[in-house]
């Protein structure tokens, strides 16, 4: 029985992306050596048993999971954004296949049951003979099939904590996305569609399920919206795409406290597998394929020097007649500098500490503020708005707020 996940070729692995993609076009790093304690024995083994539950689910009222049955079970399992999951289904399922792969081989409910010590023995405990875990050099000698229960098991982990979710677990699971496409596309900045192919292929052989998952959705997402996913995808199309899961997780947490259960129940596919690899991140499961600065590098060009008929506006030298409206009155620019401050508050306990965020954000004044163009925005500036940004010296990325003057509405975002 040969399954593979929604039609395509296969799975990734845990133990971190190794910080970046290969930029020949395409195709995905090698993970890093892994680092950190070691995994529990039991992490992989509650993995498959949730699988086993998964597969028995998945079965006919005869009991038997046909090939079609495990297929369906495999797409579901990405369609709803559970890419741990779905590629440790398809992983186990395809190791069952290959013990019995005669033509009018079944897979009943009973082998399903039989095959839980038979796994537990032949992929995990073998390389776990003292019974205290697994080392990092031991992860790094499993099986993909192991290694996807161990990403399930440590995914499962982080589904069970109390409490809700904090805000900077899907940041860092949204840059490291971004950053894999962005390094998996290279230097061109395009994705084309066989390239996006290899890279997602690249990624489940490694047993990285979670990360294909997420980067397959957002693909998905750009593709949609703009042509057939074979013409490829340009770097402004990824802004665009994570510009729009940013705005679902404002959405989805709207007291600004964390994301409870019920909330995150209401997120969409994408959104889930962004907090799937955050959560794996914030474990040290995923080593982060770039620095938490929650933002993609803007791979533009340098802008030219600006000519001769300028004008001066707050300190900064813009061009007068790209400038899509007039400077805000200094009230609104203070309003607008303090919405900047709460976002760059809220992000900047990820990577600083409270002492050090609130020194930055104490130098900053309402005078520190530019005014953005339309032509040299990297987060876009539309009809009727006003946008202004800011930087600070804790990180190289940029806050901008804009304006909308016909509603008084303001969104924040930030830009590396």
């Amino acid at each position: 029985m040969s399954v593979t996940g929604a039609g395509r070729s296969g799975a990734v692995p845990i133990d971190g992306s190794g910080g970046s993609t290969a930029a020949s076009g395409g195709t995905a790093a090698a993970p890093a050596a892994a680092a950190g304690p070691r995994v529990a024995r039991d992490v992989p083994l509650k993995a498959l048993d949730h699988v086993i539950a998964l597969a028995k689910g998945a079965a006919g009222r005869d009991g038997i999971v046909s090939r079609e049955d495990a297929f369906q079970l495999v797409q579901r399992l990405e369609r709803e954004g559970r890419g741990a999951a779905a590629l440790a289904a398809s992983a186990f399922l395809k190791y069952m296949d290959a013990r019995d792969a005669a033509p009018r081989a079944r897979l009943t409910t009973g082998d399903l049951d039989r095959a839980r010590p038979y796994v537990e023995q032949s992929l995990l405990n073998r390389l776990d003979r003292d019974g205290d875990g697994y080392a990092p050099d031991e992860l790094a000698k499993m099986s993909r099939t192991g290694r996807t229960l161990v990403e399930l098991g440590r995914a499962l982990e982080n589904e069970a904590k109390p409490g809700r979710t904090a805000h900077h677990v899907p940041e860092k699971g949204l840059a490291h996305t971004a950053k894999l496409i962005v390094d998996a596309a290279g230097p061109d900045g395009n994705l084309s569609g066989p390239e996006q192919l290899r890279f997602l292929k690249e990624l489940r052989d490694q047993g990285r399920g979670a990360e294909a998952t997420a980067c397959d959705l957002i693909l998905r997402q750009i593709g949609s919206r703009t042509r057939p996913t074979v013409e490829g995808v340009k770097p402004g199309e990824l802004r665009t795409a994570m510009a729009d899961v940013r705005a679902q997780l404002s959405r989805l947490d709207l007291n600004r406290n964390g994301y409870s259960r019920d909330e995150l129940a209401g997120a969409s596919p994408l959104v889930r597998s962004i907090f799937e690899v955050g959560g794996l991140i914030d474990s040290g499961a995923i080593v982060a394929a770039a620095p938490q600065n929650f933002a993609v590098r803007d791979p533009r060009p340098a802008p030219p020097p600006p000519s001769p008929a300028t004008s001066r506006v707050e300190g900064r030298v813009t061009d007068a007649l790209n400038r899509t409206s007039a400077l805000p009155d200094r009230a609104t620019r203070e309003t607008l500098l303090a919405k900047l401050k709460d976002e760059m508050r809220r992000l900047g306990g990820n990577f600083a500490t409270a002492a050090e965020v609130d020194a930055a954000l104490g130098s900053i004044t309402v005078d520190d503020l530019r005014q953005e163009t339309a032509a040299d925005s990297p987060v876009g500036i539309g009809a009727g708005e006003v946008q202004l940004s800011v930087g600070w010296g804790l990180s190289d990325h940029r806050f901008y707020a804009t304006l909308d003057r016909s509603t008084g509405a303001i969104r924040v975002e930030s830009f590396n």
